[in-house]
């Protein structure tokens, strides 16, 4: 459920990434791109964009440990490059270390957005709390990026599932009814946002 939940919050609100319909010739793709960057890397050992690219390469082949690597290399080279903390926050919350995440878009809160606006960090931050089953907190942030950003239905889908995740947890009836009622307020306003949208 867990992979399930973070798929659907990155497709919706994470780095931008052209799907193709053939996984084969997105995988060979991908894997050209990953030698041209490589030797792109050995001409340039101190470039910092080479290893953020390849770092995406690495992230969007599930290569999180080689991903991971880059991405610090890149903050080594280049500690202002505040991207390469939100691709790494990414793969950690993919790689299941959500304190790691949460340091990384912390740093990037505190600094300010440069490439992503301030919702979509919240949005980052309340996933890895999600990830660390801090509900409360993965709410609160949640709700700071709806508030910022109230067309973005990704947000509501996301704050549905916390609650339902919460009512779960609740031993008390009432509780997770009202949980699961605000849940299915969210998921009823999604519908009605992508209608808007349809029209």
């Amino acid at each position: 459920m867990k992979k399930i939940f973070l798929s659907i919050l990155l497709l919706i609100i994470a780095l931008p990434f052209v799907y193709s319909q053939n996984v084969e010739t997105e995988q060979t793709e991908l894997i050209n791109r990953l030698e041209e960057i490589n030797t792109a890397i050995e001409n340039n050992p101190n470039e910092d964009e080479f290893y953020f690219l390849r770092g995406e390469i690495y992230r969007k082949l599930k290569m999180y440990n080689n991903a991971i690597m880059d991405y610090t290399k890149t903050i080594e080279l280049n500690p202002d490059y505040l991207i390469a903390y939100v691709g790494r926050c990414l793969v950690y919350i993919f790689h299941g270390i959500p304190d790691e995440a949460i340091n990384d878009i912390n740093h990037v809160i505190e600094i300010g957005p440069s490439y992503f606006s301030m919702d979509k960090l919240y949005a980052f931050r309340s996933s890895a709390y999600i990830v660390k089953n801090d509900y409360i907190k993965a709410l609160s942030d949640i709700n700071w990026a709806i508030s910022n950003n109230p067309s973005e239905y990704g947000y509501l889908i996301v704050r549905a599932e916390i609650y339902e995740k919460m009512a779960k947890r609740s031993l008390r009836r009432s509780v997770k009814r009202e949980y699961l009622n605000r849940a299915k307020r969210d998921y009823e306003a999604v519908e009605k946002i992508k209608n808007v949208g349809v029209k």
